[in-house]
């Protein structure tokens, strides 16, 4: 059995979902012990997330208490890698497809939120590429949006002393932007000169 930091590290490292299930010595938590044992709850539990059983009153349920508030009995939380609840259920009349159900939901939001990660991560590389771009204008160290390009493209041609611009300014905006799919690679192929 995992400690709570322990269990933490663990769905950092794994990037997965932590699951911690509350439970005590009522009737209704006996009751639920079935919930538990079902087959899909089971492999759920083992095989997609970081899965903790802690018992009401003991030092871990305290310290887990402190700041995840613990209403009733049976109750399970589905925990981000950012310490933050995704999803709960809680009571006697918790079905598998109740638990089920909840982690899809956990598991969606978890999901949305790596994505959102990974398209920042996304755009800071992006920016710092056109930041290593020799001979960079001010106007291409930021990264254009979809609506502000045209504008920023016009600009930066009008500052010029001809109309068109030279093929070694537009070259690298263009170039990122056609290899947009291709950030991390980029990343990753240009780490020796970051």
């Amino acid at each position: 059995t995992l400690s709570i930091p322990q269990a933490i590290s663990s769905a950092k490292e794994k990037q997965k979902l932590l699951v911690v299930l509350v439970s005590g010595t009522t009737e209704d938590d006996v009751a639920a012990e079935n919930t538990w044992k079902d087959e899909k709850v089971v492999n759920m539990l083992r095989d997609e997330t970081v899965s903790l059983h802690l018992t009401l009153g003991s030092d871990d349920a305290q310290s887990f208490q402190a700041i995840y508030p613990i209403n009733e009995t049976p109750m399970i939380y589905f925990i981000g890698t950012d310490g933050k609840s995704l999803a709960t259920k809680s009571g006697k009349s918790m079905t598998p497809s109740d638990v089920l159900s909840s982690y899809d939901l956990a598991k969606t939001i978890f999901a949305q939120q790596a994505e959102n990660l990974q398209k920042v991560l996304q755009m800071l590389i992006l920016q710092q590429l056109q930041n290593q771009q020799p001979n960079s204008s001010p106007s291409s160290a930021s990264i254009p949006s979809s609506s502000s390009s045209s504008s920023s493209s016009s600009s930066s041609s009008s500052s010029s002393s001809s109309s068109s611009s030279s093929p070694s300014t537009t070259t690298p905006t263009s170039t990122v932007s056609k290899n947009n799919n291709n950030n991390i690679s980029l990343a990753k192929n240009n780490n020796n000169n970051i």
